[in-house]
């Protein structure tokens, strides 16, 4: 595990998701970043920090927005500064931008109505925090290159969030009341805040759990080995 430092910093940058960047080659590239052999050692390194954080999301993704968003301004409130870009939101980019501004929001909140390619990779990796409180996806891929970009993930424990996520390698939360489930988000980004190090180790671990389990690479070895053990070979 390379030597991490803790600096104080003034602003945390958090990012939330839904949407695939659409290449399934970002995951391997994010990867990559921690070894000179894959070409990605000169991507910047975290900041930890937690302080960054991002997300995007897709048409219909707006309540699990909210969630986050409410979450947010709890955070505020404890004095946690942090930025939170959130990207490719669609149309449900109004109701949300309305809520952040209803929220106070408006300072510590970026909309990015459209994010592909390199500038989708730099906001992964230049987060610390991927917050995707999904209520119903299935394998999100965007989750799993945020995962790749050693960003520390937030989830709750439903469908392939729950699945993917392993409280070894992130936070996954108990799906509950949206009451709950808010202030259960403000306490995860809270604790992340107070325990650096120990969220770097999580965000260390979760790129581990990517290369070991959803490269393309490793699904192929696991497809040959089972094929093999299943016909004695």
């Amino acid at each position: 595990m390379r030597q991490l430092s803790f600096p104080q910093m003034k602003t945390r940058k958090i990012c939330s998701g839904g949407w695939g960047g659409g290449d399934r080659s970002c995951a391997a590239r994010c990867c990559s970043k921690k070894h000179a052999s894959t070409g990605f050692a000169n991507w910047p390194k975290k900041r930890f920090g937690i302080q960054n954080y991002c997300a995007f999301s897709a048409e219909g993704r707006s309540k699990e927005v909210f969630l986050s968003l409410r979450a947010l301004a709890l955070l505020r409130q404890q004095g946690i500064p942090f930025h939170y870009t959130f990207g490719n939101h669609g149309p449900d980019g109004p109701a949300c931008k309305s809520l952040a501004k209803s929220l106070g929001l408006e300072e510590c909140v970026t909309f990015i109505d459209e994010l592909t390619g390199d500038g989708y990779l730099k906001l992964l990796v230049e987060s610390d925090v991927f917050l995707f409180p999904s209520l119903r996806d299935n394998s999100p891929l965007t989750l799993v290159e945020a995962m790749a970009a050693e960003c520390l993930a937030i989830v709750l424990k439903t469908g392939g969030p729950g699945e993917t996520v392993r409280p070894d390698c992130g936070v996954v939360l108990e799906p509950s009341t949206p009451a709950k489930t808010i202030s259960e988000i403000a306490s995860a980004l809270s604790w992340a805040w107070k325990h650096p190090a120990e969220a770097a180790v999580l965000a260390e671990a979760a790129v581990d759990r990517v290369r070991n389990g959803f490269l393309s690479s490793r699904i192929t070895d696991v497809l040959s080995e089972a094929y093999a053990a299943g016909t004695n070979r």
